[in-house]
């Protein structure tokens, strides 16, 4: 996997558990065993990162959305629905959706958009 995708990876693990302002470059250097340098390379500033980021989970949630359509409609629908949010939370997590929501009033304005 590439260093970019690796640092999304672990950008939406650490903004789950912590939203978009509770972690830094500097955590992310520290677990990946990166540079920070390395990270700017990719996204010279953090606003760059949650673009991207919110790019991703855009992209994925449309494509659970997809496979979820496929499921028959009504209870078995909503099950499905369920298990899929169920996961962040059996480890101790919140959707990076709403973990970046509660933090849109402090995002520079091309994040917010």
């Amino acid at each position: 996997m590439s260093t970019y995708d690796n640092l999304l990876d672990l950008a939406d693990t650490l903004i789950q558990e912590n939203g978009f302002q509770g972690f830094s470059y500097a955590d992310l250097a520290e677990g990946l065993g990166i540079r920070k340098a390395s990270i700017h390379y990719h996204f010279p500033v953090k606003t760059d990162l949650g673009i991207a980021y919110c790019e991703r989970k855009e992209t994925r949630l449309l494509q659970m959305e997809e496979k979820l359509l496929f499921v028959p409609a009504g209870k078995a629908r909503l099950e499905a629905y369920m298990d899929a949010f169920a996961y962040c939370a059996q480890k101790g997590q919140m959707c990076g959706v709403h973990a970046m929501l509660s933090d849109s009033n402090l995002f520079e304005p091309p994040l917010q958009d």
